[in-house]
């Protein structure tokens, strides 16, 4: 029966390809006559069915596509823009902060006064611009990377990646950001801003470093998304060096923050994708290896490129359910279309099953024919009548063309097979035409487009061929032919994949070249093109070493090719010289590597090169440079010492040296300097380690001289390069006079204070602009303000209104050199009240001593 019922809709199709002659002589009986109408009926529905549930598909599949590329699109867009404008945002209060009045106030008064100024009000600053803007550290450091103060007492030293930056905020003078990275000494992600604090002349004083905690806004800024989802994320990225680093948490990876990298090779990941400058929507697969959707873009004004996606799984999970209900629809329709073809064969199949038997035979060979020439090859295959009309056409022509087997039977060829020339877009001729004018297997000219049904446009190629009967005739036309778009797709990629490696050959700075085994160019990159003097790399191919500016050094270029390519090891490294096209002498550094085929065999030699000429004449110049020094070195009457900061060996001492210490030169180089410095070996070797890393170049020691005396002496020492060996070079002065005369002095200045501090009048130091420098206790006691509050203030301010124009004659005389004795004005004391002062002054240069006493009570007996 299931044999039957294959057979009869095997011959029912036969039927819809056959005329009106082929079916009556087959359906005669009246039964089955009546039942045809019912089966074409039910091919027919089926058929619509199927064609329904294609376009149902095809609509949903587009518009779920559209409507997940525009989402994507969408969130992309926006976290880029808030992520962009937050970034934005921070530098400019990062430059806001560092400009602030009051900070550069503070810190210079930090480290004018040093540990006598309080910390207090520069720590209490700090904390106020933490607390305000959210930062989770604030440190302010001076220009060469020491803390001056932080809101966190346990920031006491910036992280490496911090530290390197913090020359370039100071050189550049402006904000710098580091970046998201790892902290090596909290242990968690920071991105910290440096912002340069500024003095009145421009030039920077301090730097102020705002550290940022980015899993307090920017990371949930990130994570956050619009719609519940089971696979979507955003992430953002940054590239380094070759690959490409993950900056945040990532959904479906733990702990991958600034640890997960993965090559920019890898260029079907999204990731990839975004920190190659690639922006809008992407197919690719994740770091997973998961195939998703993205959308990718960088984050202007950030090193940061964002990636939005979802897996692909996720965004097609609804449109497979859609389609199954529909494939399940069809499939029940198609049953019941045999079932009902199954019952009409069994109703009839009394009357008709000798026709059907030999119907079956002869649709035996017609499908044993079509296997053979129609179902069994990959081109597409077309045949028509001698009138050019289309006759059978396989899947492979059905999928191409847009028609179907069915649609096309019958139509003229140019309608179905309808090609235009691809350069001129005109109408090219039906290869049917001419195989059935001249009899002769034709071909498809190149650059022909089949414009399939449904517009689309499709390269073409291959033949058509006359059909003969067994009388030679020509009976009709085979039209083979196939899809070229994966060909030329293919061919484009090599072409693309060979001007990318011209390009990336053109962009090196490196000069690169390679030769046949007759040393003949066969190509160049352009800067090796343009040292030649040539316009384009194509200019040199075919050329020889002799035909080229530098053939004064052509055979030994050959010597070196022939070695190269007949012993097989590469030359690596060498030098030689190279004559310009302007006639002038270039040093090159030259490498050749033998170039092979697919099999291994040495074809060629394959070289590069880089001038270092000036690289020479920077050698000739620390040469001379070094001479110099030398002659300095020796001729010199500073004490001058050479001293290796690994163990700490004299390496040399000048004269001067020699006479200075009392030893001789020879025996100056058999000691350490751990022998001259009276500090303990290991702090001698901590602070030879500061001078080599220029922490710090500025000491004071104390020296050893060979007759056992011990000088004071000022040491500045600083790292110095000699035949390529790290050094320390140091220059000593004897301070010992000088450091006698600072005690002396330090004496005096403390007699001067504790004269200061025991006095019962009122002593003060001011300048003749009026402000007071210095006073003693007994001012705080009279007027009950503390000394902060009145040293640098203008006397005048706390004068009475009545008696500042005597003030201001009296300063007038002692500015004109001239003593002022038993002058009275009266001061506001704190409470608001005025006390009655009387002044002996008398000037010295910009300055003026006084000693005043309080005569209030005096003044009110008297009254």
């Amino acid at each position: 029966m299931e044999k039957l019922s294959a057979f009869i809709i095997i011959k029912t199709i036969s039927l819809l390809m056959a005329g009106k002659e082929g079916a009556l002589a087959i359906w005669a009986t009246p039964l089955i006559s009546e039942k045809r109408h019912l089966i074409r009926w039910i091919l027919l529905i089926s058929l619509l069915f199927i064609i329904g549930g294609i376009f149902f598909y095809r609509l949903e599949a587009g518009f779920i596509r559209r409507e997940k590329k525009e989402g994507l699109i969408a969130v992309a867009e926006l976290k880029a823009s808030q992520i962009a404008g937050w970034y934005a945002d921070e530098l400019e209060d990062a430059a806001l902060l560092a400009q602030n009045a009051r900070l550069l106030r503070l810190t210079q008064r930090r480290l004018t006064r040093g540990e006598d100024y309080p910390l207090s009000r520069l720590l209490g600053h700090l904390s106020s611009i933490q607390q305000e803007h959210g930062y989770a550290h604030v440190a302010l450091f001076d220009t060469r990377g020491n803390r001056i103060a932080a809101s966190d007492p346990e920031f006491t030293e910036l992280d490496t990646h911090t530290a390197a930056l913090l020359p370039l905020a100071v050189a550049e003078k402006t904000v710098i950001s580091t970046g998201l990275y790892e902290c090596g000494i909290h242990d968690i992600i920071h991105l910290d801003f440096l912002a340069p604090v500024l003095d009145a002349e421009g030039e920077p004083v301090a730097v102020l470093i705002l550290q940022i905690d980015p899993s307090d806004f920017l990371f949930p800024l990130i994570h956050l998304w619009p719609t519940p989802s089971r696979t979507a994320e955003t992430l953002i990225v940054r590239i380094e060096g070759d690959s490409v680093l993950f900056l945040n948490e990532l959904r479906h990876w733990e702990n991958a923050a600034m640890r997960l990298r993965i090559s920019v090779t890898h260029g079907d990941v999204p990731a990839v994708r975004a920190a190659l400058g690639h922006r809008g929507v992407f197919e690719g697969r994740d770091y997973r290896g998961t195939a998703v959707l993205s959308a990718v873009r960088p984050v202007e004004g950030t090193p940061w490129f964002m990636v939005v996606k979802v897996d692909r799984g996720e965004i097609f999970s609804e449109l497979r359910f859609r389609t199954g209900v529909v494939i399940g629809a069809v499939l029940l329709l198609i049953l019941a279309a045999v079932a009902g073809l199954f019952w009409i064969y069994h109703y009839g199949q009394k009357n008709i099953f000798r026709d059907l038997y030999a119907a079956e035979k002869e649709l035996r060979e017609i499908q044993e024919e079509y296997k053979a020439t129609l179902y069994g090859i990959g081109d597409a295959v077309i045949t028509t009548d001698t009138a050019g009309a289309v006759r059978h056409m396989n899947p492979v022509a059905e999928s191409l063309t847009g028609w179907t087997e069915s649609e096309a039977r019958g139509v003229p060829l140019a309608r179905v097979f309808r090609i235009i020339s691809e350069e001129t877009r005109s109408e090219a001729e039906s290869p049917v035409g001419r195989v059935l004018r001249e009899g002769v297997v034709v071909g498809l000219a190149n650059h022909t487009l089949l414009i399939a049904k449904d517009g689309r446009e499709i390269p073409v190629a291959d033949s058509g061929a006359p059909i003969r009967n067994e009388a030679g005739e020509i009976a009709g036309v085979v039209l083979v032919f196939r899809d070229q778009t994966a060909e030329r797709r293919a061919r484009k990629e090599i072409l693309e994949s060979r001007r990318l490696l011209q390009d990336v050959l053109d962009t090196v700075p490196a000069r690169v070249f390679w030769k046949d085994r007759e040393s003949r160019y066969l190509g160049c990159n352009l800067a090796f093109a343009r040292d030649a003097g040539l316009q384009s790399p194509d200019d040199l191919i075919g050329k020889t070493d002799f035909e080229m500016t530098w053939r004064d050094q052509a055979e030994q270029y050959r010597a070196d090719d022939k070695e190269v390519i007949e012993s097989g090891p590469p030359k690596l490294g060498y030098e030689e010289p190279e004559t310009t096209p302007d006639g002038g002498l270039i040093w090159l550094r030259t490498n050749k590597v033998p170039l092979r085929d697919a099999g291994g065999g040495i074809i060629g030699v394959l070289g590069t090169y880089e001038d270092i000429t000036e690289q020479k004449r920077a050698d000739e110049a620390l040469r001379e440079s070094e001479e110099r020094y030398r002659n300095l070195f020796e001729n010199n009457h500073a004490v001058m010492l050479v001293v290796d900061p690994e163990g700490g060996a004299i390496v040399d001492a000048n004269p001067a040296a020699a006479a200075y210490y009392g030893w001789t030169r020879k025996a100056l180089r058999k000691k350490k300097i751990e022998d001259i410095n009276t500090l303990p070996p290991g702090e001698v070797q901590a602070e030879m380690e500061r001078a080599r890393d220029e922490r710090r170049n500025h000491f004071f020691f104390r020296h050893r001289l060979a007759d056992g005396n011990i000088r004071e002496v000022e040491v500045y020492s600083g790292p110095i390069s000699l035949g390529g060996r790290p050094l320390l070079y140091s220059i000593i002065h004897d301070i010992t006079e000088r450091k006698r005369a600072e005690e002396a002095l330090k004496e005096k200045t403390e007699e001067l204070d504790r004269f200061f501090s025991c006095n019962l009048d009122l002593l003060c130091i001011a300048d003749t602009d009026g402000r007071f420098r210095r006073l003693n206790a007994e001012w705080q006691k009279t007027l009950g303000y503390p000394l902060e509050e009145l040293e640098g203030k203008r006397f005048l301010d706390f004068v009475h209104p009545d008696d500042q124009a005597g003030t201001l004659e009296a300063v007038s005389t002692l500015s004109d050199g001239k003593e002022i004795l038993n002058f009275i004005n009266r001061y506001r004391c704190r409470d608001g009240s005025y006390r009655w002062i009387e002044w002996r002054s008398f000037p010295s240069g910009k300055l003026i001593y006084a000693s005043a006493r309080d005569i209030t009570e005096q003044k009110r007996i008297h009254d």
